[in-house]
């Protein structure tokens, strides 16, 4: 790019603007005078996050999508990099990985990996604990669009579904075949690569990938190194029937650093990079069995159903020294998903119904250390989730369309936790599950109590869901919606174990409203606005030895490390506002700003690290000679400390700007890259917990290339 290009060059812009989520759209090219192209009408796109596939302008909530072209030309090391500049959805990570890292979707605080839905082709990625959904298992070059749709989706989806559900589509073998593979290499010593090969027939279809990723990451300890291979083998013979099988094969080694103090954050950038836990890390199996049916058609009506088994494996170790033993946590999920959809014809309109069931029963445990061990603490969980629900979408007239729904769902989980009474016993039975679990030492001098069981409960909850929503479309280029949502989520079996008495579900109330309008042919603008309301809202307080501080409460406050639902209504209220704007054949602009008030209704306290400001801007500039490059910028406003629920104890985690910028050329197949993130060498932490800072990266490097062959069928 030539400097008389442009007339704000790089050294020029403007930070303070930038932080505002417009200092790039305030960029004007020389040649203004071109002629403006057609936007990409994005309100034209099938999206199948909801009830079921529909353009994304019949949608009554506020969404986003990131299309393939997205994930090629715009800058970002991850998919959580991408989804964080979003409006209002704030990146939350520890250390700067994907494996470590999420989005918190309008507001939810500190427990968004439970009320954030990501789901991969409509499987849940969620674990049943609070670690929530690890994006690192998603090669950003198998992915085909990500669809984020803010607000409650609990009628289609369930428990969990409250600020919003991010449904992550991977590409499909198309007719012919295809190969592709890629390399990367980036600071840190981050180096990875890949080859995938998909082939599509008249009736077989076969698709195969295989991922490496390894870096020392920012930070001492920080290290992580990534091993995926997925399959899939789908048969369609005729068109009112389909199957496929897959299988996703994913391990990983990591480190966990921890956090840093205030002075140390404040330092030097070897300050920032130390570690007090230059032992702690873990190793992670997780694989994933898939099995899809389809029967019908368009004229019978179409059932699918989907199948999956989860098995994941995943020894730690935090806070301790090298010759501490390594705990270990273990998860086995079963899931079935099946719905049936058919449209229908009433008066003169079409309209279409759906009707779902769903369940899974997942088994989990975890300990502190080996079962032989005397004082390592036992865990254990069994979760049984079913539920139906039934929704429907009406053309009400040529201008108006109405959508309701309504869910019911139930979850039994037997749960218990004890502790290691004898060291004598190196060889411990577990036989059964949950409140039925038996723990027996196996030594030949006979059976002995080897564990002892501190609590063991049996819970048994019952919810239920509804949704109503108009869209209204006076134009071809305008649509407006109304919708109301009611959202439950469970206590995960870790809150469980760390759980007041009384503990149990939350439950919220959601209002939405907005406007979508394409002015012209060039500009696309989004408008929403939402309030919601949550009962009995479920708190994570974190334990000082996960944040390596003996800091306690303030006078009145819980104590740390005690799960319970807030006594008080949390009430959230805000809103986001998005353009996209195709100013000329070569540049192309976007631009987003979010607010998200969340406050405890009774003493007006705001909800620790949930900023009410966020906002992003981006420019793509499509270059000749097959160049483009691309510069994005995302602000996150100021939010209290991870632990500061009365906002008084702590001071408030400093507000951030971060800037990243990406050159890309293409050409027959052929595509290589090379970026900056962090421009201005930012110093700032997403998670911040008793003022321990988990700092994330400084200015850093990357670049890659990839190679995809296709053939036609």
């Amino acid at each position: 790019m030539r400097a008389t290009q442009l007339s704000c060059r790089a050294g020029a812009w403007p930070r303070a603007a930038l932080a505002a989520g417009l200092g790039l759209l305030g960029c004007s090219g020389a040649s203004a005078q071109q002629e403006p192209v057609e936007a990409e009408r994005r309100a034209d796109i099938l999206v199948v996050t909801g009830v079921r596939e529909q353009r994304s302008a019949e949608v009554p909530r506020s969404l986003s999508i990131t299309t393939r072209d997205d994930l090629d030309r715009l800058p970002a090391i991850n998919l959580v990099d991408l989804l964080g500049r979003a409006a209002n959805l704030n990146l939350r990570s520890t250390l700067g990985n994907a494996k470590f890292s999420g989005v918190d979707i309008r507001g939810q605080g500190d427990t968004y990996t439970s009320n954030v839905l990501v789901m991969v082709d409509g499987i849940r990625l969620n674990a049943p604990d609070l670690s929530g959904a690890d994006l690192s298992i998603v090669p950003v070059d198998l992915v085909e669009r990500i669809e984020v749709i803010r607000g409650a989706n609990t009628v289609r989806y369930g428990n969990g579904a409250v600020g919003g559900v991010i449904n992550i589509i991977t590409r499909t073998p198309a007719a012919g075949g295809e190969v592709g593979v890629r390399g990367r290499v980036g600071s840190f010593a981050t180096r990875g690569g890949g080859a995938d090969a998909a082939w599509g027939g008249a009736h077989w279809s076969a698709a195969l990938a295989a991922e490496f990723n390894d870096t020392d990451g920012y930070r001492d300890n920080s290290e992580l190194t990534q091993r995926d291979v997925r399959a899939r083998i789908g048969y369609a013979p005729t068109e009112w029937f389909s199957a496929a099988v897959g299988a996703l094969l994913h391990d990983d080694q990591y480190g966990l650093p921890g956090p840093v103090t205030a002075a140390d954050f404040a330092g030097s950038d070897a300050a920032r990079r130390q570690t007090r836990f230059p032992f702690d890390g873990g190793e992670t199996d997780d694989d994933v069995l898939r099995a899809d049916v389809t029967l019908g058609s368009a004229e019978t009506g179409e059932l699918r159903v989907v199948a999956f088994d989860r098995q994941r494996r995943n020894p730690f170790r935090i806070g301790a020294g090298a010759a501490t033993p390594f705990g270990e946590i273990d998860e086995d999920t079963q899931r079935l998903d099946a719905r049936f959809e058919r449209s229908f014809q009433l008066g003169a309109r079409q309209h279409s119904l759906i009707v779902g069931v769903d369940g899974n029963n997942s088994d989990y445990g975890r300990r502190e250390g080996p079962l032989t061990t005397a004082g390592t603490t036992v865990k254990q969980g069994y979760l049984a989730q079913r539920g139906w629900f039934a929704a429907a979408d009406l053309q009400l007239n040529a201008t108006l369309k109405a959508a309701l729904g309504y869910r019911q769902d139930s979850l039994a989980i037997d749960g218990s936790d004890g502790v290691v009474v004898d060291d004598l016993c190196d060889d411990l039975l577990v036989i059964g599950t949950g409140q039925n679990t038996v723990t027996l030492c196996n030594d030949p001098g006979g059976p002995r109590s080897g564990v002892a069981v501190d609590r063991a409960a049996t819970d048994r909850w019952r919810n239920h869901a509804f949704e109503a929503g108009l869209v209204y479309s006076p134009t071809a280029s305008t649509n407006i919606f109304l919708a109301y949502a009611e959202s439950f989520r469970n206590p995960n079996v870790d809150e469980l174990v760390l759980a007041a008495a009384d503990l149990g579900p939350q439950t919220s109330r959601h209002w939405d409203a907005g406007i979508r309008h394409l002015a012209g042919d060039a500009v696309e603008l989004g408008l929403a606005v939402f309030s919601s309301d949550t009962r009995d809202e479920i708190l994570f307080f974190v334990p000082p030895f996960l944040v390596g501080s003996g800091a306690g409460p303030a006078p009145g406050e819980a104590s740390l490390g005690l799960n319970r639902n807030a006594e008080q209504i949390v009430e959230r209220l805000g809103g986001e506002a998005d353009v996209r704007w195709n100013a000329a054949s070569w540049l192309e602009l976007t631009g987003n700003i979010g607010y998200t008030r969340a406050r405890f209704a009774g003493s007006g306290a705001r909800l620790p690290l949930v900023p009410e400001w966020t906002a992003g801007a981006t420019a793509l500039f499509t270059l000749a000679g097959g160049y483009s490059l691309s510069i994005a910028g995302s602000y996150v406003g100021p939010r209290p400390d991870g632990n500061d629920f009365s906002n008084t104890r702590f001071p408030q985690v400093a507000s951030y700007v971060v800037a990243d910028a990406k050159l890309s050329w293409e050409r027959n197949g052929f595509s290589a890259y090379a970026g900056i993130a962090n421009v201005f060498d930012e110093v700032y932490a997403a998670s911040v917990y008793n003022e321990q800072f988990y700092p994330q990266a400084p200015r850093n490097f990357y670049a890659g290339f990839s190679y995809r062959i296709q053939s036609s069928g």
